[in-house]
């Protein structure tokens, strides 16, 4: 039976507060669990968003790889590889050979010049390695994988988009690899005017390194609008779910506490998750031949960036939990707070002693 005041206006039975307070505390609940929840997805999509849109991003990334020793000596390997199974240069060497004693050298000279075949053959090989090696390490090698990197960012979204003529190809199985035709025709160009005129006869390749496979590859390709839009507007409703449910908590210190606690355990997730998925990742691309070295090169300019995003989140939930146990109404704090105003009484009453004491 609902109370009435002196002037006869009916006043709210208590119960009737307690089970809006009760369904306040629900809502705020479910806001920051959702908002939690959300906030590792969140820096995932963002990451992803800022890997598929913005360029100069991309390439401050991936630039450092053009002086990592491991990546240089792979696209050294790989290059190096595609020459030689489009050009036999033992056979070259040989044919060459022959077509000199075919002149008339004479006996000797002949047999002289069939026992060099090999030699002259492991030369010349050794020659265009490096060569391609040095076209590799060169300095001007930095400024084209940074312009390269720019054309490839462009080419790897292609690719998420399914354009057969991406740099970066998807195929339908779930792997992922680097079309060499640019660094080879790179250095077919060098080695033919290095005099290396069999250079010509090195044809358009359309090798393919495969440095990953999984099967969510397909997946992801398909879902590229989604994670772009994802990237943009999720980290923005987290922000907002988290913030609702402190504004609408009964006890707004004690709600901004347990969302500090809930998001950085849930980066802290995050985390962990990232260094599982780097381990599966790495195996992956091990085993499609790519070197360890490369692996961790690869995956350390990939992930770095989620990564520090997610110690950063963790750090400032983390302060966020203290700020709002601080003000909140355990004993312990208080008992703090109290310490911390008598000191400070204290203090300034030690100085207006002193400066008392001056005048």
């Amino acid at each position: 039976m609902a109370r009435t005041t002196g002037g006869g206006a009916e006043v709210p039975p208590p119960g009737g507060r307690r089970v809006r307070g009760r369904a306040w505390t629900v809502v705020a609940t479910v806001l920051i669990v959702v908002g939690a929840l959300l906030a590792p997805v969140a820096a995932a999509a963002a990451w992803a968003n800022t890997t598929l849109t913005d360029t100069d991003r991309f390439v401050e990334t991936y630039a450092p790889l053009a002086r990592d020793p491991a990546v240089r000596a792979f696209v050294t390997d790989e290059t190096v590889r595609v020459i030689s199974e489009q050009v036999d240069i033992a056979q070259l060497t040989s044919d060459a050979i022959d077509g000199i004693i075919g002149l008339g050298t004479g006996p000797v000279a002949a047999q002289a010049l069939e026992a060099v075949k090999g030699s002259v053959a492991e030369g010349l090989e050794s020659l265009v390695r490096s060569k391609v090696g040095d076209l590799v390490a060169s300095e001007g090698f930095e400024t084209v994988w940074t312009n390269a990197l720019r054309i490839t960012h462009v080419q790897l979204t292609a690719a998420l988009e399914g354009d057969p003529d991406a740099l970066v190809d998807l195929a339908d199985d779930g792997s992922i690899g680097i079309q060499l035709a640019p660094i080879v025709d790179a250095a077919t160009q060098m080695l033919v005017s290095d005099g290396f005129s069999f250079a010509d006869r090195i044809p358009a390749t359309d090798r393919v390194i495969v440095v990953a496979q999984s099967d969510a590859l397909p997946a992801i390709q398909r879902g590229n609008d989604v994670v772009v839009v994802a990237g943009a507007w999720l980290p923005w409703i987290v922000l907002l779910l988290i913030a609702a449910g402190v504004a609408v908590a009964r006890r707004r210190w004690v709600a901004l506490m347990w969302a500090g606690i809930a998001v950085a355990a849930t980066m802290t997730v995050l985390v962990v998750a990232l260094a599982v998925v780097g381990a599966v990742v790495a195996d992956g691309i091990v085993s499609s031949n790519v070197p360890a070295g490369v692996v961790d090169a690869l995956l350390g300019a990939a992930f770095t960036p989620l990564r520090e995003a997610a110690v950063l989140a963790i750090v400032g939930a983390l302060v966020a939990g203290v700020v709002g146990w601080v003000a909140g109404p355990w004993r312990v704090p208080r008992m703090l707070q109290g310490l911390a105003l008598t000191r400070a009484r204290g203090v300034r009453a030690a100085v207006r002693s002193r400066t008392t004491a001056s005048r």
